[in-house]
């Protein structure tokens, strides 16, 4: 199946939405790229974080992007077509198209930056997508995967997102690696992580925020001390029974982003 014709035919956006049009007010939207190490979608961080940001004015979408067996671009064009078909509607959703906004958790945090550090690349999206048709217009990155570092990396999502992973030399892996695609085109960007992170390490926000800084992309980064990979929303309502009990300082995330998105994108 030829890569265009899978986008149209397997392209699963789920949107939440305030469907009424109150003194013609155009709301940001945010697209959900949930984690799951390119296994799985995870649910956790899906629709309670939809609600969550759907409450405090946004229209927001998850992206149930293609996962293993399938493979590196299908994802990633599929965010493209997602920001396009949403830039597209705007006026029939409610939307801003100058304030689209990626979200990513863990895998689906590599998948938000790859698309935010890529954009522009014309040549890369042709001839499917023209840059502007796809450019985000902010970024924020919960717990993300970032780099394909041998000590930092997370080994298992890379293993399912590239073909023949083995035979690829350290130049071609590095194409993969978040921190290494950074230039002056990234939107400003959210990052936030947890110092107890044993799955995804927190060196893999932290080569992101150093990559960022180089290239002057404003960034708020936030490392938290408690928690282990996959908090969401780190509240009642998405914790395991292995987290940490209530409360927990990363529940703080979602204010601090709300905060940073006003001051950076909707003032």
């Amino acid at each position: 199946m030829s890569l265009k014709r899978h986008i149209q035919q397997m392209l699963f956006l789920t949107g939440y939405l305030i469907d009424y049009n109150f003194n013609n007010r155009r709301r940001p939207a945010i697209i959900l790229c949930p984690g799951g190490g390119y296994k799985r979608i995870s649910q956790r961080e899906g629709e309670p974080v939809a609600i969550q940001y759907l409450a405090n004015g946004y229209q927001v979408f998850i992206l149930n992007y293609s996962v293993f067996p399938h493979r590196f671009p299908i994802a990633l064009f599929e965010l493209a077509a997602s920001i396009k078909l949403i830039r597209d509607n705007a006026s029939r959703y409610y939307i801003n198209p100058e304030q689209i906004i990626i979200g990513g958790f863990s895998a689906g945090g590599h998948l938000a930056g790859h698309l935010a550090t890529t954009w522009q690349n014309e040549k890369q999206w042709a001839p499917f997508f023209k840059p502007d048709e796809i450019k985000p217009n902010a970024l924020f990155l919960c717990y993300p995967v970032i780099t394909t570092e041998e000590a930092f990396r997370h080994e298992a999502s890379f293993l399912r997102l590239i073909e023949n992973i083995e035979t690829l030399d350290n130049n071609s892996l590095e194409s993969f690696s978040i921190e290494k695609l950074v230039s002056k085109s990234m939107p400003k960007t959210f990052i936030w992580h947890t110092y107890e992170d044993q799955l995804v390490p927190v060196q893999n926000s932290l080569l992101l925020a150093q990559s960022l800084a180089q290239f002057k992309i404003p960034f708020e980064l936030h490392i938290f001390t408690e928690g282990d990979h996959g908090l969401s929303l780190a509240n009642e309502e998405t914790l395991r029974v292995s987290d940490p009990e209530l409360p927990i300082q990363a529940t703080k995330w979602v204010e601090l982003l709300n905060q940073w998105l006003h001051d950076n994108l909707l003032a």
